[in-house]
């Protein structure tokens, strides 16, 4: 069968690091150890279970979604939304203004997250128990653990060569959380931070040498620090009586978004690292959280509360930031979207002729062409 009409049928069918205290630390280049393979201080023992990976809600359910206004930046969206009484993800394609089921249990499913290329997301589950690090396929098929489940982990973040995984884990005493980075390929992890307080939300500077991240170290609320993987240095960017949180660096490298403000009211903002003022990009009443770029960097969507249900819906602002629009609503609470640029249809075309290849390979070669 031709590879077009092998598309088509697919269309047609529904789819469904490193901070230790300074006089502990080895000399060396930690982020040089990120783009190799690090040194396993932590092994990942894969549990087992005979727990189904994809019990399905009603297809139907996806239709309660609405994409409402499509920007110029294309893609896809993953999203977290709690339907049914479980946290499930989702996502949104924005070439055909469709909504579908990605991971859809068991247990609880979110935070998911695209690797820098789109054909891999990772997500937390507590489908054994604690929290863990999970990655799928970009279709939610071929989930696999990432984290061995015996400490609670999350907030999962790529490093921008896609080989491994940051995220947090807790400590012995849970109120305690610090960053770890596991290899993907080896599947060996290894300690980033080793501060008190909780330590999360990690997201890599676009040239994988430092982490911007939030914690609450420093008495009141939280606040955004980067960590220099080079230097081994932390400086924290975003301090006082406010609260910040869930950093974002722009696609540059040269400014960080974040989520600012208290109770409920909360903006967000952006700001140069060593810059004295930051700019408030929101300015409505009501909370804004997790900010995220589109791929080109020019357009900026984030969780916004809505003021009628409580709950929050996806809003999108324009590339010169001065309107403010609702991309994704529904019935249900969005959070933690993550967006990338790769549509369904080039990640189908590109499955398929990775199976011809992979064909073709197998396919024995005729007797006379035999050695």
């Amino acid at each position: 069968m031709k590879v077009q009409t092998l598309l088509l049928l697919l269309l047609l069918t529904p789819l469904a690091i490193f901070a230790q205290p300074q006089h502990e630390q080895a000399q060396r280049d930690l982020a040089q150890e990120l783009m190799d393979t690090p040194q396993a201080t932590q092994e990942m023992e894969k549990p087992e279970s005979g727990k189904p990976l994809f019990p399905r809600l009603d297809p139907s359910v996806a239709l309660n979604f609405t994409i409402m206004n499509v920007p110029k930046s294309r893609g896809r969206i993953a999203f977290s939304a709690k339907v049914d009484g479980y946290e499930r993800i989702f996502v949104a394609d924005l070439q055909s203004k469709r909504v579908s089921t990605l991971i859809d249990g068991p247990g609880n499913n979110s935070f998911p997250a695209w690797s820098p290329d789109g054909h891999q997301v990772a997500f937390v589950s507590d489908r054994f128990g604690n929290n863990s690090i999970f990655v799928a396929d970009w279709d939610g098929s071929n989930q696999r653990a990432v984290t061995n489940g015996n400490k609670p982990a999350g907030d999962p973040s790529w490093h921008p060569n896609g080989k491994s995984i940051t995220y947090y884990q807790e400590e012995e005493h849970s109120k305690h959380t610090n960053l770890w980075n596991t290899n993907l390929k080896s599947g060996k992890s290894q300690r980033i931070t080793n501060f008190s307080g909780r330590n999360s939300t990690p997201t890599f500077h676009p040239s994988g040498d430092s982490l911007a991240y939030s914690t609450n170290r420093f008495w009141p609320g939280w606040d955004v620090c980067v960590f220099d993987l080079t230097k081994r240095q932390e400086k924290c960017i975003l301090k006082g009586k406010n609260s910040y949180c869930r950093p974002e660096w722009t696609k540059d490298g040269k400014e960080v978004y974040f989520s600012y403000g208290g109770g409920k009211e909360l903006d967000i903002g952006v700001v140069t690292p060593g810059a004295k003022q930051l700019k408030n990009i929101t300015s409505h009443d009501g909370r804004e959280y997790d900010p995220k770029l589109s791929q080109s960097g020019k357009e900026l969507i984030y969780c916004s509360d809505n003021n009628t249900t409580g709950s929050f819906h996806i809003s999108i602002l324009s590339e010169d930031k001065d309107k403010e629009l609702i991309l994704i609503d529904s019935p249900y609470s969005i959070r933690f979207p993550s967006w990338t640029d790769q549509n369904t249809l080039e990640l189908e075309v590109a499955r398929i002729k990775a199976a011809q290849e992979e064909q073709q390979k197998q396919r024995p070669l005729p007797s006379h062409l035999e050695e």
